[in-house]
């Protein structure tokens, strides 16, 4: 669910309880104000927004957008290429194990 705008999970969880401590206020307000429960979450809903909407507002905006998300976006190129480098990387210790192996028996 977090990852599905391409934004970091620990920066979705962040701006999930922001707006929950906003509407938390907001909900506190109401009621200081003397409404009862249900109509003081009517109230901070209300003022607080659509929530989908807020939330596709920030999870969208190109300045939060993950690596992963980008190098998807762009036909996972980036991905490929990471994957491409550790492998080769892998292959070569992997060589070069080999031929100390092989020059450490050989006398």
């Amino acid at each position: 669910m977090y990852r599905t705008l391409g934004v970091s999970r620990r920066y979705a969880r962040r701006a999930l309880r922001e707006l929950q401590d906003h509407y938390d206020d907001l909900l506190d307000e109401a009621i200081a104000a003397g409404l009862d429960e249900a109509d003081a979450a009517q109230d901070a809903h209300a003022r607080l927004g659509n929530a989908s909407l807020i939330a596709e507002a920030t999870m969208t905006r190109e300045n939060l957008i993950t690596c992963q998300a980008l190098s998807l976006a762009n036909g996972g190129g980036v991905l490929r290429w990471g994957v491409s480098a550790c492998l080769g990387a892998t292959i070569t210790a992997g060589l070069l194990l080999f031929m100390h192996a092989a020059i450490v028996v050989t006398p």
